[in-house]
């Protein structure tokens, strides 16, 4: 395959060098047709960074005259200039583009002379020769660090007068009065007005506050937002680096919105749940598609041994046999590497990406270098972290009444220091009566540290630019022991284009390690049900205490044994990225992006016979599992481009092929046997082994085509086709072809509309549509043994089809902007483990099913920048979405074997339910309702038909809300992030009143001091019960699967605090030094009965409150 792809790759490079040659060796021949010039011509142009070539090549399509010019002028031709005039004598236009150059003009009969010139060079100005000039104005535009802009418009208000600054920031302007008034625009920089006082004068540009100009590069269509026809949102490097994470994924949540993220974990390198718009698929993937500088990147981590890092991702692929690992893969992106974040939710994924990003896509950018001198950055931060939330349990007197309850509701004696001893009483009959153990502080308690160090280079000149970055970065457990997970990480990036600018080469290389030491359990499990009068986990010689009864037997299984099973992750993460473009001819471009990745994982979880209870260790083994996972994934994308711009157009269009190829392959061997704990560290000392491999290989392909048009600014159509063939599907239904169109109007632009609405800064109508398929499936070759797969060549894909529209409104110069967008999402033919026949034995296999899924929601997005409240300026931020996703057909559900998962009508994230009737006041025990609405009796176990109420799990709605001060150099960031819904409650544990030494349970939430005691009490907990009986295992059942354990389960969390203050020049030195605290999870505002409204378990770790200080210093 390697072979092949290098094949690939240099007979496409070919294509640029032989068309570089050929134009090397071409002539020029400039013809045209004579024309009067004694007549006015008078042109309009909007050019900015295009070659002088094709500037000149629409003069002569408007005006009829004949470029004439030596061939020895093709390098300053092929320079870059801007000219943006409006029905302009052309031989104005001519001196304003022939200013930035080093050429000059003359018009001869029907021809313009370009000839070889002097370069416009500025000179100092004085009294004496200003006066020469006679009304002339010098002047240079730079920004407000000092930099000069180059391209900047400047004109005499009120007069056609103007000039074009040059590659010096140098412009000159004739006949001007001390009066008039000079206004200055440039994309990217607020337009500024100044008079013309003096001869000679300086003028300083700000960036524009307007998120609108800003250009967006995605794909082969690089935009504005300002004329996107998509649905898309931007999250930049500031918002990214002012959060203490490692993870770049939580910098989106509650920023955008249609996306909904939940952490898995509060683990370090936890797991992310990501759905853009809602879930389209009811089992197979909704993950959105990851794109890291045009390579594209795995949802999921490669096989893993432990699972305490939590899984990423909606639904789990197991793609021929090859599990995905534990953790998120975005952890191996350094935040601190990336520029920018874009989120892309409606037609533009599927436009751009084709069925791979059925679900949405994210696509990160990351740091480039910037022209200028070097410049240095380095960063250093330090924090802490802890769980933020503790759940109120039963204390030893509490728990200890429970317990006696327990067996008094049994009619059984209560167990005391001369009952028998049994891994059922110990609590009662052997452990201390008067100790009380905190175990969520115990166990779960600690301090986990923070370290992040960076540090990186910028630099380059014109025509070549460079970035560099190191960084370094730990992060420890709440957990006993020494754990925790680090990361290195390398990240170069090169830009050079050749001195004609036709030809540019991007070159990006990452390079992260990590190293994970955890260990195999979360020991949030047992900090929660551990009985509080347990024995202390350390003996008074340090070892650990086992409580060891009279018969040799432990009297519990000691939580700080997992530290003995030692887990031991090293993932590496290579990513290299490459992008070569070329300018066949005006306003035609060939490209090319290749990319590779390289996820490895390497895995050791020791298992020592120390891990165990003196008891089972005669009957196991010490074990070492070894694991080798690895994920090789090749892109390659060429393609054609053209543009062309008229005076009131603009068009664009492009075709190309992608090819995408991946291999997942694993490899585990388990060792058994081992004749001391120290030879754990190889598996060649095991007495026996038993290995294991697997692999997985994945094709993708498209041939695509797209059009972009603009016309007056105003109207702007995108559309797109392609053809997407992928190995996942079945043989004779491999390709499929999908396509996408949208439209905008900016209407804003219309005078009737700027007469009726003179506050409307910007307006735009949008609307989006398209129909693909979902690629996230599994496999053709998982099934290849299977008898059941007649049908399985003809497998077909998902087909989804979206339609967004969107209004896009600015007030007050852009400073206030409102985004409102309605999506309708529907996914058909569903792909679904199917279970065929129990009597075959065969396991469920995917096949195509007529069900009918819709998404359809509200986005709401509000963004205020810099508005000026008395000293200090104010920027805020809001999202907010409504969403709402429902079955809106399942073809005989009832005979399926999904019946009892979903219903037609209702949420496709729901659980079905007994109605909860209460505690029976007689017996105590938990009643529901059947499906006639009938309370069964107390004891009874209900039937799956009886589970008629339907619970969605999904959120009502969801935001944030993100409020930014600054006053001077002191900036404060407020960011809250809110989640209304619902989730299953912690309102009792294991079942209340039972006890087990081996599993670590017994205690229970303090909620059930409010259980049933006698006869007449009216309560929602049943009573204590001491062992399982017919009645007893019935009305937990019942309780655990009805409504009574779900409950709100909604949030206001204030997810990011950041406090900034900045040092200009400190010593006098050209530098600044930023030092800052930024805070995570500080506060969380809930209802919900349970350690985390986020995580909603009671059996992980849930996300820590983290502080960090730090400083940054460039130079």
């Amino acid at each position: 395959m390697a072979k092949v792809i290098t094949r690939s790759l240099c007979r496409l490079l070919m294509i640029p060098v032989c068309c570089l040659c050929a134009f090397t060796h071409t002539p020029v021949f400039a013809q045209n047709k004579d024309v009067n010039v004694n007549k006015t011509i008078k042109v309009t142009l909007n050019f900015k960074q295009q070659s002088v070539t094709s500037i000149l090549a629409e003069i002569e399509e408007q005006t009829g005259l004949r470029l004439l010019y030596s061939k020895d002028l093709e390098k300053d031709l092929d320079k870059k200039a801007n000219l943006v005039v409006n029905n302009e004598e052309v031989r104005g236009a001519l001196q304003r583009l022939f200013e930035q150059t080093s050429l000059t003009f003359k018009i001869q009969g029907g021809s313009i002379l370009i000839m070889k010139g002097a370069p416009v060079v500025q000179q100092p100005m004085n009294r004496a020769n200003a006066s020469a000039a006679g009304g002339l104005l010098e002047g240079v535009v730079k920004d407000t660090d000092g930099n000069v802009l180059q391209g900047a418009n400047v004109e005499v208000k009120g007069t056609p007068a103007g000039a074009v600054s040059n590659a010096k920031g140098m412009f000159r302007l004739y006949n001007v009065k001390p009066a008039d008034t000079l206004t200055v625009a440039l994309l990217g920089f607020r337009r500024k007005e100044v008079l013309a006082a003096g001869k000679s004068i300086v003028i300083s540009l700000e960036p524009s506050v307007s998120i609108l100009d800003e250009t967006v590069v995605i794909a082969y269509a690089p935009t504005s937002q300002r004329f996107s026809t998509y649905n898309l949102s931007v999250v930049k490097a500031k918002n990214i680096t002012m959060q203490p994470v490692t993870n770049p994924l939580q910098a989106l949540a509650g920023r955008v919105s249609g996306v909904f993220i939940q952490q898995v974990t509060g683990s370090p390198g936890s797991g992310q749940k990501v759905s853009i718009q809602g879930l389209n698929s009811l089992q197979k993937s909704n993950d959105p598609l990851y794109i890291v500088d045009g390579v594209v990147f795995t949802a999921r981590l490669p096989y893993t041994l432990a699972i305490i890092q939590g899984g990423s991702g909606s639904n789990g692929l197991n793609v021929a046999g090859v599990q995905p690992g534990a953790g998120s893969p975005l952890e191996y992106i350094n935040p601190a590497d990336i520029e920018t974040m874009i989120v892309l939710k409606d037609a533009a994924a599927a436009a751009l990406y084709g069925s791979r990003a059925a679900n949405g896509a994210i696509i990160i950018t990351t740091k480039k270098g910037k022209t200028g001198k070097p410049r240095y950055y380095i960063t250093a931060e330090s924090g802490w972290g802890v769980v933020a939330r503790k759940m109120r349990l039963l204390n030893t007197t509490q728990y200890l009444k429970l317990r006696a309850d327990a067996y008094g509701n049994d009619g059984k004696p209560v167990p005391g220091a001369s009952t028998s001893a049994d891994q059922n009483n110990l609590d009662l009959s052997h452990y201390d009566s008067t100790r009380y153990t905190d175990w969520q502080k115990e166990l779960i308690g600690g301090t986990a540290q923070y370290r992040n160090l960076h540090a990186a280079v910028s630099g380059g000149g014109s025509f070549a630019k460079y970035y560099a970055s190191l960084g370094h970065h730990r992060q420890t457990t709440v957990f006993p022991g020494d754990l925790g997970d680090s990361k290195t990480s390398l990240h170069v990036n090169l830009e050079h284009g050749s001195e004609n600018t036709r030809f540019k080469m991007l070159l990006t290389t990452d390079y992260l390690q990590g190293n994970t030491t955890l260990i195999a359990e979360d020991l949030t499990k047992d900090a929660m049900s551990l009985a509080p009068n347990a024995p202390a986990v350390k003996s008074a010689d340090g070892t650990l205490n086992w409580d060891t009864l009279p018969n040799g037997d432990a009297g519990w299984t000691n939580p700080l044994a997992y530290l003995k099973q030692r887990y031991h992750n090293t993932t590496s993460n290579l990513l290299t990225a490459a992008t070569l473009s070329y300018e066949l001819l005006p306003r035609v471009n060939i490209s090319s992006a290749f990319g590779y990745n390289r996820l490895q994982a390497n895995d050791k979880l020791a298992m020592p016979l120390s891990a165990y209870t003196p008891q089972e260790r005669f009957s196991r083994q010490s074990t070492l599992q070894v694991a080798a996972a690895s994920l090789h994934t090749w892109t390659m994308d060429p393609q054609l481009s053209f543009h062309t711009t008229t005076p009131n157009s603009t068009y664009s269009a492009a075709i190309g092929y992608t090819f995408q190829e991946q291999n997942a392959t694993r490899t585990a061997i388990e060792g058994k046997g081992f004749a001391m704990e120290d030879q754990m560290t190889d598996i060649a000392a095991a007495m026996s082994k038993d290995t294991g491999n697997n692999n997985a290989y994945y094709r993708f392909s498209a041939i695509y085509g797209a059009f972009n048009g603009k016309w007056s600014d105003r109207y702007i159509v995108s559309l797109s086709l392609r053809q997407d063939r992928s190995s996942r599907m079945g043989k004779t239904n491999r390709s499929h072809i999908f396509g996408s169109a949208a439209a905008a109007w900016i209407f804003t632009k219309e005078k009737p509309v700027q007469r009726m609405l003179p506050f409307l800064s910007f307006g735009k109508l949008r609307a989006a549509y398209c129909f693909t398929g979902n690629d996230g499936v599994l496999e053709e070759e998982t099934f290849a043994s299977s008898t059941l797969l007649g049908n399985r060549p003809q497998q077909q894909w998902e087909e989804i089809s979206k339609f967004s529209p969107g209004l896009d409104l600015g007030f007050w110069a852009d400073r206030l902007l409102i985004g409102v967008t309605y999506y309708h999402n529907r996914s058909s033919n569903r792909l679904l483990d199917y279970t065929e026949s129990t009597v075959t034995g065969q396991p469920a296999f995917p096949r195509s099913l007529s069900a009918l899924v819709q998404n359809t929601g509200w986005e709401l997005e509000i963004q205020a920048t810099e508005i000026p409240v008395g000293k200090c300026k104010w920027s805020a931020e809001v999202s907010l979405t409504i969403p709402q996703t429902r079955l809106l057909a399942f073809n005989d559900l009832e005979n399926s074997s999904f019946k009892y998962d979903y219903a037609v009508r209702q949420p496709v994230n729901l659980v079905r339910a007994y109605q909860f009737a209460g505690v029976d006041p007689e017996t105590g025990l938990n009643r529901i309702f059947n499906r006639k609405g009938e309370i069964l009796a107390a004891g009874t176990l209900g039937e799956p038909e009886d589970r008629v109420v339907n619970i969605d799990l999904g959120p009502r709605f969801y935001g944030g809300l993100h409020n930014q001060i600054t006053y001077k150099t002191f900036a404060l960031d407020v960011f809250f992030q809110f989640v209304k819904q619902q989730g299953p409650l912690y309102n009792w544990g294991d079942q209340p009143g039972q006890f087990s030494s081996i599993a670590n349970t017994g205690n229970q939430p303090a909620a059930v001091l409010n259980a049933w005691h006698k006869t007449g009490d009216i309560t929602s907990i049943s009573k204590a019960s001491s062992v399982w009986t017919k009645e007893t295992n019935a009305s937990y059942i019942n309780g655990m699967f009805s409504t009574a354990v779900y409950g709100d389960a909604s949030y206001i969390r204030l997810k990011n605090l950041s406090l900034s203050y900045t040092f200009n020049k400190p010593g006098g030195y050209d530098a600044k030094l930023t030092c800052f605290i930024h805070a995570q999870n500080l506060l969380t505002v809930t209802r919900y009965k349970g350690l985390d409204p986020e995580t909603k378990s009671a059996v992980s770790l849930p996300p820590l409150k983290m502080i960090s200080l730090g400083a940054n210093l460039a130079f």
